[in-house]
């Protein structure tokens, strides 16, 4: 009987402790639990269930693999909640409305055969690109976080037709490539550098079936840099 009365005791005192670890971590989690967007919740709730069998099955002599695994539960569930703060991948840019490859020389033949019949369109060529001159940058008096490069637009889909674009450094069709990571020099922070100042531009393009056409398009012309914080790094603030 005493055996029995001692392994009972000892059944009961660990029902106890797992029941209070379980209440211990659900009030954790509903700390930060309406915090959640609702398109979450079923993933947190399939997730603390997991971590709950986790911790029924430790032994009561294990109480730092019970903390290890209750505050893991906390920093997802609090990670998850935390959409605005929290972002779980790079910040996304925006596509490049054309083609950058290099134009054939039988295309490039063909439009300058085509300007020689359209003077109209030889002139407005000749005004844009006097208007978008390549501006002097001093390179000395500045420092830039995001270096940035230029690329040129050459085909563009007008009415489900590819289109080249006439003479497309003259008349500076460009749109900015960024790169680096870590533009923001600090270890609290997460930072890229992404493309901004998108702007209106207007060139003409030829097309084989329409002639030449005059457009406006969209594109970046600047570089910025992005910062934002990890999950990791909120969870631990």
């Amino acid at each position: 009987m005493e055996i029995m009365n001692s392994t009972q005791a000892q059944n009961k005192n660990r029902e106890q402790t797992k029941q209070g670890v379980h209440d211990q971590t659900s009030s954790e989690v509903g700390s930060v639990w309406g915090n959640a967007p609702a398109s979450n919740l079923e993933r947190i709730h399939k997730f603390q269930k997991r971590a709950a069998r986790i911790i029924l099955d430790a032994a009561p002599d294990a109480p730092s693999k019970i903390l290890i695994v209750a505050v893991l539960v906390v920093c997802f569930v609090y990670c998850n909640g935390q959409d605005t703060k929290c972002p779980l991948e790079d910040p996304k840019e925006r596509s490049i409305d054309g083609g950058t490859d290099e134009q054939t020389k039988d295309i490039m033949t063909k439009i300058d055969a085509a300007l020689k019949e359209d003077t109209e369109v030889q002139n407005s060529v000749n005004e844009i690109s006097a208007e978008r001159e390549e501006p002097i940058e001093n390179k000395h008096m500045t420092l830039d976080t995001c270096p940035r490069k230029l690329g040129f637009i050459t085909t563009v889909i007008v009415n489900l037709q590819t289109c080249y674009v006439v003479y497309p450094r003259r008349q500076r069709v460009t749109y900015a490539i960024c790169g680096g990571s870590d533009c923001y020099g600090s270890k609290l922070y997460r930072s890229r550098c992404v493309r901004n100042g998108w702007t209106k531009l207007r060139f003409w393009v030829w097309c084989p079936r329409y002639g030449f056409r005059l457009i406006y398009r969209w594109y970046p012309q600047c570089c910025s840099c992005y910062r934002w914080r990890s999950c990791l790094t909120t969870a631990k603030k």
